[in-house]
């Protein structure tokens, strides 16, 4: 496997690396060809040219082309240009699928591109390449996902030098705005290697999604989501919003995965613009960019390819990077020319599937790197590829104390925050739950279980006479000994939970256990309390009253019937269990 990449713009640059694919051709005859055409120009007229001649010459390559928002030659970004990347392959294949006018069809060209996959023997890699935001990726790429999880997929989505600049995919008969390429890699030696550096750093605590749809990310903690910004760092819409928000993207957590989404724009409702779907009910964070961070990802995602031992390297890297970097962004790309051949360019958004869980996830602010071999590694000695700081040595150190002093904060907040939380829910005697939060507890096992909930009332006997006898500090080691047996009594069951309700009175919420469960459940705990030492008071014991219920609504009732039942255990003696039937509806009732 052979990657030649030269510009195209000029003529004499153009013809000389048409000359040298052909020379190697003769050499040697690949198995396939893929050419990429990654174009800087508008003047879509030249670029058709250079694409008819590129067919003309080869008229058995796979050819794709993408307009650029820059273009990456051999690590380094160059002035705008045409830019070409032929790849030979030595035994392994590559198809092409083009499927134009798929804007509200989203889903049946994924379906399509699965159907075509599973046709192809020996498949290693699908790269995806589509107009972006425009259309439903969500949809798309769910049907590319049912793919086996073996299969790499990657790609990207083009866009221009400038945000008014036309987006076009292109192939070896036509040029569209409304199309999907699915290129298609085979072979038995074929090799890739996926993977992605990030490096911006979180800023502060998550927010929660409350309201999104597709691109649109309208509600944070319940307010209009541009609210964040204006809040948090004083970006306003009067602003260059656009790139004012570059330096400080939004991480959202999808599981396990981190994704960055560059909020472009916004509308008359206060919902940010993104660069990428996002979902109600996840987490979301504010970041900065940290150069040393960012450093350190570049240089494990090297170490990974090194080991990997490459023969070509695809880079996508995205557009509002290098709006963050500037001049500086070759310090990032140039670790990748030192381990093989480089070509790609700017994007507007980045895809990689996710090797755990086989989901596709569309990045911001990501420069994916696309290792592949032919045949087995060889033990080149590549060498170490590292970025080069030194010019901005000075700046990344103040930026690292500075980020050191970031997390360091963020770290003590969230351990205040948690503190606080703790205290805010804890009976500081007992160390259960609170009123509060036992309230909130019962609530909310009734709100989310459709099988409904059992709640076990223990009241401690002859509470009174403990303090009277030996005092009250004897009185809360009894407390606190009832709690620690109720404590672990829940511990024994998925999603229950115990709390102190006030004075000698206690709760047990058991989501999901009908009552002859509870009862005894209820039964266990009071035999565990009257055989418990408890020191100078010896003998113990305590009443329960025992209902069961569902539905959020029927609180109130559940509470009172539940306190009617240990009223029921009292009057009949104490330590016994009293169970609480929900009252039969008259006859005829529905």
């Amino acid at each position: 496997m052979k990657q030649f990449v030269f510009r195209a713009g000029n003529e004499d640059a153009f013809s000389d690396g048409l000359r040298e694919v052909q020379q190697a051709c003769s050499r040697k005859a690949p198995s396939a060809m893929l050419i990429h055409i990654y174009c800087g120009p508008t003047d879509m007229g030249l670029v058709e040219e250079r694409a008819g001649r590129l067919m003309e010459t080869f008229p058995e390559a796979v050819l794709v082309g993408l307009t650029s928002g820059g273009e990456l030659m051999e690590g380094h970004l160059i002035e705008q240009d045409i830019l070409v990347s032929v790849i030979l392959f030595a035994g392994s294949k590559v198809s092409l699928l083009v499927q134009e006018s798929i804007l509200g069809v989203e889903a049946e060209a994924g379906r399509q591109i699965v159907k075509e996959a599973e046709s192809i023997e020996e498949l290693k890699a699908v790269e995806v390449l589509f107009p972006g935001a425009d259309m439903d990726s969500i949809s798309l790429l769910k049907e590319i996902s049912t793919l086996p999880r073996k299969i790499r997929i990657f790609g990207c989505y083009p866009v221009g030098h400038k945000q008014t600049d036309p987006v076009i995919l292109g192939w070896g008969s036509g040029f569209s705005g409304d199309a999907v390429l699915a290129v298609f890699y085979s072979g038995s030696d074929l090799h890739l290697d996926t993977g992605k550096s990030v490096g911006w750093e979180k800023l502060g605590p998550p927010f929660m999604v409350t309201k999104a749809e597709g691109h649109r990310l309208m509600e944070i903690n319940g307010a209009p989501a541009l609210e964040i910004y204006k809040k948090y760092l004083r970006v306003t819409p009067e602003g260059d919003f656009f790139r004012d928000t570059v330096e400080f993207p939004l991480l959202i957590k999808v599981g396990e995965e981190e994704i960055l989404r560059h909020a472009y724009g916004f509308d008359r409702e206060g919902a940010l613009l993104l660069a990428g779907n996002i979902e109600e009910g996840v987490e979301v964070y504010l970041t900065y960019g940290n150069p040393s961070g960012i450093y350190e990802c570049v240089n494990e995602r090297c170490a990974a390819l090194r080991a990997f031992e490459p023969e070509v390297i695809l880079l996508y890297s995205c557009g509002a990077r290098r709006l963050f970097w500037g001049q500086m962004i070759d310090l990032e790309l140039a670790p990748f020319s030192m381990l093989a051949s480089c070509a790609g360019f700017c994007t507007g958004g980045e895809l990689m599937r996710d090797g755990q869980s086989g989901k596709i996830f569309e990045h911001n602010i990501t420069l994916l790197s696309i290792g592949m071999r032919e045949g087995e590694k060889k033990g080149l000695a590549l060498p170490e590829a590292k970025v080069d700081d030194s010019m901005l040595r000075g700046q990344v150190y103040l930026l690292k104390r500075l980020a050191h002093l970031v997390r360091s904060a963020n770290e003590d907040l969230r351990r205040m925050n948690e503190k606080l939380k703790y205290i805010a829910e804890t009976d500081e005697l007992t160390g259960l739950y609170n009123r509060r939060r036992t309230q909130e507890g019962i609530q909310g096992a009734l709100r989310g279980t459709k099988s409904g909930v059992s709640l076990i009332m223990v009241d401690v006997d002859h509470f009174k006479r403990v303090n009277d006898s030996f005092g009250h500090d004897v009185g809360d080691l009894v407390l606190k000994g009832v709690a620690d047996i109720l404590k672990e009594s829940a511990g024994e069951f998925p999603k229950a939970m115990a709390g102190r309700w006030g004075g000698e009175e206690f709760f047990l919420v058991l989501p999901e256990k009908d009552l002859k469960e509870a009862a005894g459940i209820a039964e266990t705990v009071r035999e565990r309390i009257e055989r418990h030492d408890f020191g100078k008071v010896k003998a113990l014991t305590a009443s329960f009253g025992v209902v069961f219920g569902s539905g959020e609504k029927h609180y109130e009732e559940l509470l009172r019937r539940c306190d009617e039942a240990l009223y029921d255990s009292k009057e009949n003696g104490r330590n016994r269990v009293t169970v609480k039937e929900e009252a039969s509806k008259p006859e005829g009732s529905r």
